[in-house]
């Protein structure tokens, strides 16, 4: 009878942020498979960390042996040497020997989180007054964009790798509608001028609050056209023009941000797919 062989290793992998990403991989019957994600590493020490955790998952006490009947014992290290019996003293009164010194287990990293990272970026996320939104959740999804630009669903990996609990993603993806909902960018926006005007101290200095919709290509982000205004403005309005920039057989994408009937019908004119 044959029987599939099995084996296990540690992969590393270049993510799209630039972080290399240890996990633990296995092949059975000739097919691949992730089996743990063990984190994400963005120096030599944290991905000396993290491999040297993936070592120990895959040399865990019991995996991979035969059932003997025999358990595991851990390594111990003698914290200090044994101390012989003291010589009798004074009136030849016989002291008692040492006792025997106690032993621990060896070190082991059990897991590992950029903790100081994370707390830094809350104290700054404070100082801007934003705290006022009165939404932890919004604020851990700012801080995770800052640290990793990733999609939704791996926000929370990167809240993971900080030291953070993260929320559930529907949690996430209601808190991003409650943002658009509630107008969070205009109020982050007055919050980031009078930071700023408080900042000058009684000199009132020009603090320039501009926005920019701009008309990207996909491939080498190259800026075809750009429409610039206040940053109270609508940028529905500001993408109108861009529109004239558009080439026939071009394929223009857009997040739902740009909706409405008589933004589209200025397509009109031009053959281009939406």
């Amino acid at each position: 009878m044959l029987y599939g062989v099995v084996v296990a290793w540690i992969r590393r992998v270049r993510t799209a942020s630039g972080a290399t990403a240890v996990q633990i991989a296995e092949s059975v019957g000739g097919r691949r498979r992730i089996v743990a994600h063990v984190g994400s590493a963005h120096t030599e020490a944290e991905l000396g960390v993290l491999v040297e955790r993936a070592r120990g998952l895959l040399e865990a006490p019991g995996q991979g042996e035969l059932e003997l009947g025999v358990e595991p014992v851990a390594a111990r290290v003698e914290l200090l040497a044994g101390v012989d019996p003291a010589p009798a003293v004074l009136f030849d009164v016989a002291v008692e020997p040492a006792r025997g010194r106690s032993t621990v287990t060896g070190p082991r990293v059990v897991g590992t989180a950029s903790r100081v990272l994370y707390d830094t970026l809350v104290s700054v996320f404070t100082s801007l007054g934003f705290d006022v939104l009165q939404d932890e959740v919004f604020r851990d999804l700012v801080i995770a964009r800052l640290v990793e630009p990733t999609s939704i669903l791996d926000t929370g990996r990167v809240l993971t790798d900080l030291g953070a609990t993260p929320a559930s993603e529907k949690t996430m993806r209601r808190t991003l509608l409650r943002a658009q909902r509630d107008g969070y960018r205009d109020q982050l926006a007055a919050l980031c001028f009078a930071h700023a005007r408080a900042a000058n101290g009684p000199k009132a200095a020009a603090f320039p609050q501009a926005m920019v919709v701009a008309l990207a290509e996909c491939g080498t982000h190259a800026i075809v056209g750009a429409s610039i205004g206040g940053c109270l403005g609508d940028e529905r309005s500001l993408a109108a023009p861009l529109l004239d920039a558009c080439e026939p057989g071009m394929l223009l994408m857009a997040d739902r941000a740009f909706y409405g009937f008589g933004l589209w019908r200025r397509r009109e004119p031009v053959t281009i797919s939406v």
